[in-house]
C-alpha cells in the first residue's frame, strides 16, 4: 500500500489523528482517521506552493505549504477558513503505525 503514496501528512487532535496520504504523480489524496479507517479519496488540482484544491466528502478544501518549497508542514483549510497545520511523515511509516493495510 505504501508504494501508492509519495507523502503523508498527519493532523493530531485530542482524541484521534487525521491522516492524509498523497500521490503527487496521480494527484490523488486519500483521507482517513486513526479511530475509523474508512477511506475517502479525491483528486486535486494545483500545486502545493500556490495551493491545491480538492473535495473531501463534498467539502471544498484547500492546502498549501506553510513556507514556499518547504514540504514538512502543510496547511489544510476548509471553505470556512478553518486551518489545520499538518506535519509530513513517510507513507510507509504512517501505514504501518496506524495499521492501514488496504
Amino acid at each position: 500500500m505504501a508504494k501508492k503514496y509519495t507523502t503523508a501528512y498527519i493532523f493530531k487532535l485530542k482524541d484521534y489523528d487525521i491522516i492524509y496520504l498523497i500521490n503527487e504523480h496521480t494527484k490523488r489524496l486519500t483521507y482517513t482517521t486513526s479511530d475509523d479507517h474508512s477511506i475517502s479519496t479525491s483528486t486535486y488540482s494545483g500545486n502545493f506552493n500556490n495551493g491545491i484544491e480538492f473535495n473531501m466528502d463534498r467539502l471544498a478544501m484547500r492546502a498549501h505549504y506553510k513556507y514556499l518549497n518547504q514540504a514538512p508542514t502543510l496547511i489544510i483549510s476548509d471553505k470556512n477558513g478553518i486551518e489545520n497545520k499538518t506535519y509530513q511523515r513517510k507513507p510507509q511509516l504512517v501505514i504501518q503505525y496506524y495499521e492501514l493495510s488496504k
